[in-house]
């Protein structure tokens, strides 16, 4: 267990969180660096990077002394190489996922989809397999392994109403506001 926190915090001190960095292709959009997942293929930028440490605090100072910008109000979250990094003790990742766990160490990255059946593209793509259920607010999520100790999860994208004047009124279809009776009116969201 030691020596997988040890290899995996190597990792993140030489390239940001147990990703292995590579200079990107030049772009007219964004000067980012892509990465790949330990243990796999999967080459594109993920939207953040959870990682599961004894002592998260410890973790954002490395980081920011390596160049990392703090994100949001979160003290245990940083914006490195256009990724978000948030570290956390493995009890506080998911309390809702039931039957498996994880241990200080491990690394779960967080992708977007645009529809369920693009997840379940990008997972067979890339040999990843399904290792367990995550409860979260806005159901449940599949979480896949993509090596020992590395993990895939996605937001996926769905079309929602939402009322213009009271942005706490979300539904799964159209309908009225049931504060002001305006309609609804569409959008997308990834959740």
């Amino acid at each position: 267990m030691t020596s997988k926190i040890l290899a995996a915090l190597s990792v993140l001190v030489v390239s940001a969180a147990a990703v292995e960095q590579k200079p990107a292709e030049k772009s007219a959009a964004e000067g980012l660096v892509t990465v790949a997942v330990k243990g796999t293929s999967i080459d594109s930028l993920p939207l953040e990077v959870d990682v599961l440490v004894a002592d998260p605090a410890k973790e954002v100072g490395i980081l920011l002394r390596k160049g990392a910008e703090k994100f949001a109000n979160a003290p245990t979250a940083v914006m490195y190489r256009g990724v978000r990094y948030f570290f956390m003790k493995s009890d506080n990742w998911n309390p809702g996922m039931r039957g498996r766990t994880l241990a200080n160490g491990d690394v779960a990255y967080l992708y977007r989809a645009e529809s369920p059946k693009a997840e379940g593209d990008f997972a067979t793509e890339y040999g990843l397999k399904k290792h367990a259920i995550l409860k979260t607010t806005s159901g449940d999520k599949t979480l896949y392994v993509a090596s020992p100790g590395y993990y895939v999860f996605f937001l996926v994208k769905r079309e929602v109403y939402v009322c213009p004047m009271h942005a706490n009124v979300v539904e799964k279809q159209k309908g009225q506001c049931p504060t002001c009776g305006m309609d609804l009116v569409s959008t997308t969201i990834y959740e």
